[in-house]
């Protein structure tokens, strides 16, 4: 009872699944087909080039940022899930998250101070949830803890972009471009866009493509599938369960 009314229903919407599934739709829409048809009009010097080039971006751009929301949805529904299966019984068989978890970690995700969740960032909330659960936290410096926190440095630099001056040099034939900081970190961890001149600058131009919106959604889906494992999580969905990758590591 409560305050002479009878609860009669116990509803939660996880919106961490909306946020991924939004990811997934982006990442479908930016395929390596719509790279193909770049590069294949580039040779008819189609002006329509310029807008299809644009859309991309704007498709890897939303993806972005529905990926960090999720990561940040996912563990606050975590944090949110233990204390209410610890101060609210009744919603258990609702919380089959828990359902091979030790009451243990239970007891110790719910309590988790939600002011000093504040203070925390996204993925030290999900490291500090795996210290306090006495599990094996990631190392920050080797995937999958760096990919992601990668995408989150390209998520800032989208949410508090400053203009950065790129110097080019001529010596001789050859010309050299001076790399931006974002190109320092994001070098080598995916594809760029062969349809975009090597002399564009890496961000915006070459990076929003469509190795760049496939990595981070390999990077979310590698990071959540091993938290989950190592905190012995049934969660109501996985990424994986959205999207599969095969043993070449190509999303299906």
């Amino acid at each position: 009872m409560l305050n002479n009314k009878t609860l009669i229903a116990l509803e939660r919407q996880n919106f961490s699944r909306n946020l991924f599934v939004s990811l997934a739709h982006f990442h479908s829409l930016c395929d390596i087909k719509q790279e193909q048809l770049i590069i294949a009009r580039l040779k008819q010097d189609d002006n329509a080039v310029k807008d299809i080039i644009e859309q991309r971006q704007i498709y890897v751009i939303s993806g972005i940022l529905c990926a960090v929301s999720f990561l940040e949805a996912n563990i606050n529904e975590i944090l949110d899930a233990a204390k209410t299966y610890i101060y609210l019984p009744e919603a258990r068989p609702k919380l089959e998250i828990f359902k091979k978890c030790e009451i243990s970690v239970i007891e110790n995700l719910a309590a988790f101070k939600d002011n000093l969740s504040r203070k925390l960032g996204t993925l030290e909330r999900y490291q500090y949830a795996l210290m306090i659960s006495n599990k094996k936290p990631f190392n920050n410096a080797k995937a999958p803890y760096q990919d992601v926190d990668l995408i989150f440095d390209l998520r800032n630099l989208l949410v508090h972009y400053k203009p950065e001056w790129i110097e080019s040099f001529a010596e001789g034939n050859s010309i050299e471009k001076d790399m931006q900081k974002i190109e320092k970190k994001l070098r080598g961890k995916f594809g760029l866009s062969k349809s975009i001149d090597e002399m564009k600058p890496f961000f915006p131009d070459r990076c929003l493509c469509y190795g760049c919106i496939d990595w981070v959604v390999k990077s979310i889906m590698i990071f959540c599938d091993d938290f989950f494992k190592r905190m012995n999580l049934v969660p109501d969905f996985k990424p994986s369960s959205i999207i599969n990758i095969n043993k070449k590591g190509k999303i299906i």
